[in-house]
């Protein structure tokens, strides 16, 4: 996979987040092989069921939020070795926060 090695940056008022993020996940699939978008689409249908099998729809908000929290971590943690189990759980842990977050604050549409 493409090192997520976007440098850091302010959205400005001209170009919201969400194309900000867009823009960051675009400039590193500019460079991949083909063999790596064809895992990606794999990785990315069998996401979308697995988000089903869990009673979860797929939304522009689930899918900046881990753009953001892959662009996060890459800026602020580093795995090297090719071991990326420690990454995936900061993932897994800042969506659980989230998640945490949004059930203290009673967000609306939570449990």
């Amino acid at each position: 996979m493409i090192p997520l090695a976007v440098a850091p940056s302010v959205p400005s008022a001209a170009v919201s987040a969400l194309d900000h993020l867009l823009a960051a996940t675009d400039s590193l699939a500019d460079g991949a092989e083909s063999w790596q978008r064809a895992e990606w689409h794999l990785l990315t249908a069998g996401f979308r069921v697995r988000l089903g099998q869990l009673g979860l729809e797929p939304s522009v908000e689930a899918g900046a939020a881990l753009i953001a929290a892959a662009l996060f971590l890459a800026e602020h943690c580093d795995e090297w070795d090719g071991d990326a189990r420690d990454a995936l759980a900061e993932v897994a842990t800042l969506g659980r926060a989230m998640v945490e977050h949004a059930h203290r604050d009673g967000e609306p549409g939570n449990r």
